[in-house]
């Protein structure tokens, strides 16, 4: 009979007891990105718009969103992409859009890419002001609904592009279908008290700005009801007193008090 080795007989004896073990293998989440095709005009004489598609090459789901930096002379302005939720391997057209106004020459330009609490820097340009942009009418809005993220609105147009908003809150331009449009905004602290002003575009031109709150306002419809209701409350009102009246005219109550004389007690100090 042949002798086995005494390697393999502890090999034998050893791969039981590794087999029956369990190993927790800690694999750490990989956040990162891809962006190609970075596309804007070099010369404008109105609306900037900034493309680029955004692609999460890490091992989770990320919300990804383009940031820009404009330095406008010596003013500086930040405007945002729509938020993009990423799981790995997928990846979206983002895009930016921007409008310069009262002014006229360069702008620089840092374009960077936030998502799963980081922000990484990922392109700088300049681009060239040719005409002067001024917003003088204003377009009429309703606010329909709204909550911490979003509102719905109703107003005319086509598209809508943040204007001025407030202190850190991440605004997004927006689409306007049928009369109606979503804007998205990120606020640190939502307050209903806060406005956005939009610049609005109908047929590829500035047609006005327009302020936006997040009460939601009664249609003209609902408000000719209420001041209905508000009348008809005041006659109604009035009809019974009326009544009340008469009622008291008829059983000569009311001529009773008026015939009533009332006797005041003298507070005089009497000598």
């Amino acid at each position: 009979m042949a002798k086995l080795p005494v390697q393999l007989l502890l090999i034998l004896f050893i791969l039981p007891a590794v087999a029956g073990l369990n190993f927790d293998v800690d694999v750490s989440a990989i956040t990162d990105h891809s962006v190609k095709d970075i596309e804007y005009g070099e010369d404008i004489s109105g609306t900037q718009g900034i493309n680029a598609t955004v692609e999460n090459v890490g091992s989770i789901g990320c919300t990804y969103r383009m940031k820009a930096d404009f330095q406008q002379g010596n003013e500086s302005f930040e405007r945002f992409s729509s938020p993009e939720p990423l799981w790995q391997g997928d990846y979206e057209r983002l895009e930016i859009k921007y409008i310069p106004t009262n002014y006229t020459g360069k702008i620089e330009t840092n374009l960077s890419l936030q998502y799963c609490d980081q922000e990484k820097q990922i392109d700088s340009f300049n681009f060239n002001v040719t005409e002067n942009t001024t917003i003088n009418s204003t377009v009429d809005s309703r606010t329909v609904s709204s909550n911490h993220e979003s509102s719905k609105i109703e107003i005319k147009g086509d598209t809508l592009i943040p204007q001025e908003e407030p202190s850190y809150w991440k605004t997004s331009s927006a689409q306007i279908i049928n009369g109606t449009a979503e804007i998205e905004y990120d606020a640190p602290i939502f307050d209903r008290q806060e406005e956005i002003t939009y610049t609005v575009i109908e047929d590829g031109e500035i047609i006005g700005s327009t302020t936006v709150g997040f009460k939601p306002e009664p249609t003209l419809k609902e408000k000719i009801i209420d001041k209905k209701l508000e009348v008809l409350t005041g006659l109604l009102t009035a009809s019974i007193l009326f009544n009340i009246l008469l009622v008291l005219k008829q059983k000569g109550i009311l001529a009773r008090l008026q015939s009533l004389e009332y006797q005041l007690p003298d507070f005089k100090k009497q000598d």
